[in-house]
């Protein structure tokens, strides 16, 4: 699974998930919803234990 904008990503230790937005930039933009939104390369997010998962609805 790539970091690719639309795509879900969930963080192994916490289970929280969120989707990639546009972003101008080099970063990438994920929103968490409820106005939380994390900033970083796909290496940095990985680091944190971020990680792309298949496509899915996760109840908007």
């Amino acid at each position: 699974m790539e970091w690719q904008i639309g795509a879900w990503i969930e963080c192994e230790s916490s289970r929280e998930k969120g989707q990639i937005e546009p972003y101008d930039g080099k970063s990438i933009c994920v929103s968490l919803g409820e106005g939380i939104t994390l900033f970083g390369s796909p290496d940095a997010l990985e680091r944190l234990g971020w990680k792309p998962v298949a496509n899915e609805s996760f109840g908007d």
